[in-house]
């Protein structure tokens, strides 16, 4: 797995936000969100969105989450 090439994943989580991480798996992005990797990608996808890629790759494993409400920002998660 470790030799799997980075993709950027996006998804809802809880019907609240958008979050998006680089990441290998869908494995790896339920483990970084505290979630089982199929409820993860029941809610998401690879994403092909040239922002998400360009914010989720400055920071691999990072989690990024967008407020699904009006002119919200980009903010990172506080990760533990």
């Amino acid at each position: 797995m470790k030799d799997s090439p980075l993709k950027v994943y996006g998804f809802n989580y809880c019907g609240r936000e958008r979050r998006i991480v680089a990441a290998r798996s869908w494995a790896e992005v339920g483990k970084l969100n505290g979630v089982r990797p199929r409820e993860a990608s029941a809610f998401g996808h690879v994403t092909h969105n040239k922002e998400d890629i360009e914010l989720a790759m400055k920071k691999p494993g990072t989690i990024w989450r967008k407020s699904y409400k009006q002119n919200s920002e980009w903010e990172q998660v506080n990760q533990q």
